[in-house]
């Protein structure tokens, strides 16, 4: 979730996920936890689908196929030294709206990705993605 997403808010999204998938289970058991839920049905968590849109969007961003100002604020806002292999970025809280900022929300995928993923087209780079962040 975004980093200022109070606990309890982070559990009600899971349970409203949960029960929608308990409601198309044919015999749903009370019993399995949430999380062993999605894993059970092959679903990603409400976390686990933000973090896979939010890579997807570093990647239209990255590649200058989001508007530029978000493009130079992501500049700004990474890390770039030799032995960097993954995306590393830093928050930027100038702005009122704070870890809201599309710049500062891409903090959640600090050492996450590959570099060399970003230049890969986009097709083979959503493959990566879901691999990354939608498997159990």
């Amino acid at each position: 979730m975004l980093n200022n997403l109070k606990q309890n808010l982070q559990r009600d999204l899971l349970t409203a996920s949960s029960n929608a998938i308990k409601v198309c289970l044919h015999y749903p058991n009370r019993m399995i936890s949430y999380e062993n839920l999605h894993k059970m049905t092959n679903r990603a968590t409400p976390c686990m689908y933000m973090k896979y849109k939010l890579s997807l969007l570093l990647y239209k961003t990255y590649n200058m196929q989001s508007p530029l100002s978000e493009w130079i604020e992501l500049n700004f806002n990474q890390f770039f030294t030799s032995r960097q292999t993954n995306f590393m970025s830093k928050t930027n809280n100038r702005h009122v709206i704070g870890s809201n900022a599309l710049c500062n929300r891409f903090n959640l995928l600090n050492d996450k990705i590959n570099l060399n993923h970003l230049n890969l087209n986009f097709n083979s780079y959503k493959i990566v993605c879901k691999r990354l962040f939608l498997t159990n």
